[in-house]
């Protein structure tokens, strides 16, 4: 638990999700990750970091049918979260990277 109260930078939480800080900004900016502001700096608790990883956990349920195309995935990941124009232009980035 002790190490939970460990408070980061924005550099530091972003490497401790594999992200850029860019993205960390913008979960800020949504009010998807918490901060405590120290003078002029943001700093964000490890355990808010945990919070976070949990709730935007996915299970694959098995039983579930697979997305057969980008337009259906598009398509679900539109009605899972709130998208714009960029998000969307990262998902075909991701998906040409895996090619």
């Amino acid at each position: 638990m002790v190490n939970n109260i460990k408070l980061l930078s924005k550099y530091q939480a972003a490497k401790y999700l594999s992200i850029r800080k860019e993205r960390i900004d913008e979960f800020i900016e949504k009010g998807k990750i918490g901060f405590i502001e120290i003078g002029k700096r943001k700093k964000i608790s490890v355990m808010e970091l945990e919070n976070f990883i949990k709730s935007n956990s996915e299970k694959i349920n098995p039983l579930s049918p697979k997305p057969k195309d980008i337009e259906s995935l598009i398509n679900r990941y539109k009605n899972e979260v709130e998208t714009t124009s960029e998000d969307i232009d990262q998902l075909f980035k991701k998906l040409k990277e895996k090619k």
